[in-house]
């Protein structure tokens, strides 16, 4: 599969998140405290289906 992702800090501190395949497409943005709940949220599921 064929399924990356770019991360970037902003210089206004915001963590902009993207489909590297399409470089001139559209980003999330995130702040520190919502992408380290997101990353919570992801591993927590992750282990609920193991």
């Amino acid at each position: 599969m064929n399924n990356c992702v770019e991360a970037a800090v902003l210089d206004d501190g915001l963590l902009a998140v993207r489909d590297s395949k399409r470089t001139d497409g559209p980003a999330v943005l995130f702040t520190g405290l919502a992408w380290d709940g997101f990353l919570a949220s992801v591993r927590s599921d992750a282990h609920a289906s193991v």
